[in-house]
């Protein structure tokens, strides 16, 4: 059965982002957020480096469970969106993620104990800061894409096979993606295709559309359609794990969500990365 290869630090596991960094990213993430869409995303990346650390990581320290990239794309340029690391120096593993981690000092809203709020500091680990400005150059950055991923499969072919999640809010200014897209789903490992996930994001945060098995579903939005299209069919364990958890998918769902809020973009961002990695104990 293909996409069953457990990661081990003979055959990691290798998980890529592409991160739309346009200007109209930096809209508010709903009426009454002060949280803009870059906001939200780059929080949602920091909380799953964080968990994958803590998943990789044994009595000895953080082993080599994972190999990571995390691109930004805006304007004309396609860069490296984890911080103190370039583009040519992508994908790093994760204990390379887990050594240049920025502390943040924040605060959080929590209960008082007496029925009441109050602010209380917190510090938290950042790799991916807020960026946004210019346009959308999505083709661009899926060509770039293809070229880390082929790299990392031709020398991790029995690993279980690269996981890639795009997350955009808005339609390529620089042509067509739907061409790059299946160049890098053709990729693949003995384990399976390489596995391209797509996740829309909305400031209005109307009801998300997740894990669609038709296009003909969506609203007549050719972007939407497309994006679809660009998705990667859901293998079995995914169909699987997304019926247990009550959503309504089947044999022809593809790994999509449109016009996904906050809490949709951490659920789909959870289900692409987590969901069939099986780490041995090797």
């Amino acid at each position: 059965m293909p996409y069953n290869q457990p990661i081990d630090r003979r055959n990691p596991g290798m998980l890529i982002f592409l991160l739309d960094q346009s200007q109209s990213m930096r809209r508010p993430w709903g009426s009454d957020s002060t949280r803009t869409l870059s906001q939200g995303t780059a929080d949602a990346i920091n909380h799953l480096l964080s968990n994958f650390i803590i998943k990789s990581t044994r009595d000895e320290g953080v082993r080599h469970y994972f190999d990571i990239a995390v691109l930004g794309y805006r304007g004309i340029t396609i860069e490296s969106a984890i911080t103190l690391k370039t583009l040519d120096q992508l994908p790093i593993s994760i204990t390379e993620i887990a050594d240049i981690a920025h502390i943040e000092d924040r605060t959080q809203i929590v209960e008082d104990g007496t029925g009441g709020l109050v602010e209380k500091p917190v510090k938290i680990k950042t790799w991916v800061n807020p960026v946004s400005e210019g346009n959308t150059p999505m083709c661009d950055a899926l060509n770039k894409c293809y070229d880390i991923v082929s790299q990392w499969t031709s020398a991790h072919q029995s690993s279980f096979p690269p996981i890639v999640i795009n997350i955009t809010d808005g339609e390529a200014t620089d042509g067509d993606p739907e061409p790059n897209a299946e160049r890098i789903k053709e990729l693949r490992t003995s384990d399976g295709n390489v596995l391209l996930f797509n996740i829309h994001i909305s400031p209005s945060s109307p009801k998300p559309l997740a894990y669609p098995t038709d296009e003909e579903t969506l609203p007549d939005d050719e972007f939407a359609k497309r994006l679809f299209r660009m998705s990667s069919s859901l293998p079995e364990v995914y169909v699987n794990r997304l019926t247990t958890d009550g959503y309504a998918v089947g044999d022809s769902s593809r790994g999509f969500v449109f016009n996904a809020d906050l809490v949709a973009l951490i659920n789909a961002v959870d289900v692409g990365t987590q969901t069939a990695f099986h780490i041995e104990a090797g």
